[in-house]
């Protein structure tokens, strides 16, 4: 425990308590007991009713004729166990030996995922790179705006925007004025969960091909509920060309395609699980009429849970 006091008997206590937080909470979790009889005190604020170790600072507040919750003044610690003490016997008559009652909760312990995207067309000169932070637990968004870093070579105007969700643990953001140049770049994205208190840290490069380039990126397999393979390329894919022919997996003879920008989506109509050769044929051409200029072969897997 986290000090010599001891956590009450609830069985103990049922007949004055009917519920309280327990188990693993947020850090930013308020701290509720409910009563089994109506709280009929005055100015509840200015009573001391509740103790912690470690000790918290923090306000009492009645939720209802039933409920108090204790409402730390700035997050709870991390990973920590809490014992909380409400003074009973300022809310409601109790005999002696119950005037105070101890219970414990434990923080979540504060992770981090990070999921980059593929790079995105653009312009001939510009692209674009998405992705989201994932945390086990609330984070405030001015912190997690500081787990990631962003460089690329001579570039000094490589720019991150944010969009949080209101459950506080999903962060998206964009990486946008990704520079293509005529000569070949990377761009480092750098993460350290020091700022949300989580120990992962990583790094990732990304290749940025020359402007006068055009090649595959990257090739993604999913296997979820929308089956389907992603071809990413460096350069915006024609609009005008016939797919048919350029573009085979084995033992697939039916595939719908759909070009979005840079991303080619294929759409098997049947999916055969195990290994197949994915064929492009290098006449598939970007949106400026150059072509692909070589034959590529991949192999993909589709009996995978997640994208490779």
């Amino acid at each position: 425990q986290t000090s010599n006091t001891q956590v009450s008997n609830s069985e103990e206590f049922a007949e004055f308590i009917q519920g309280h937080t327990s188990g693993e909470i947020s850090s930013h979790d308020g701290i509720a007991v409910s009563l089994t009889k109506p709280i009929e005190v005055d100015e509840i604020q200015n009573l001391i009713l509740f103790s912690s170790t470690p000790k918290v600072n923090g306000q009492a507040e009645l939720v209802n004729d039933h409920t108090v919750v204790f409402k730390p003044n700035k997050p709870l610690s991390a990973n920590q166990e809490y014992l909380f003490t409400l003074a009973l016997d300022k809310l409601t008559d109790v005999p002696e030996g119950k005037e105070a009652f101890t219970f414990s909760v434990n923080t979540i312990k504060q992770e981090m995922e990070e999921v980059l995207g593929d790079l995105e067309f653009v312009n001939e000169n510009s692209m674009k790179l998405s992705g989201t932070i994932f945390t086990a637990d609330k984070s405030w968004k001015k912190d997690v705006s500081r787990t990631i870093n962003i460089t690329q070579n001579q570039n000094e105007n490589i720019e991150i925007s944010w969009l949080h969700d209101n459950s506080g643990t999903t962060h998206n953001f964009e990486i946008t004025n990704i520079k293509r140049a005529d000569i070949p770049s990377k761009v480092v994205v750098n993460w350290d969960g020091t700022p949300i208190g989580a120990a992962s840290k990583g790094s990732k490069t990304i290749e940025v091909a020359e402007n006068s380039e055009f090649r595959l990126l990257a090739t993604r397999v999913y296997t979820d509920d929308n089956p389907r393979i992603e071809l990413i390329f460096s350069d915006k894919l024609s609009n005008s060309q016939n797919m048919e022919g350029l573009i085979q997996v084995e033992d697939m003879s039916v595939i719908n395609m759909i070009a979005d920008a840079n991303k080619l989506i294929l759409s098997p109509r049947s999916i055969r699980n195990g290994t197949k050769n994915l064929r492009i044929n290098a006449a598939l051409k970007n949106d400026s009429g150059k072509q692909l200029g070589v034959d590529i072969t991949r192999q993909i897997q589709f009996n995978q849970p997640k994208p490779q």
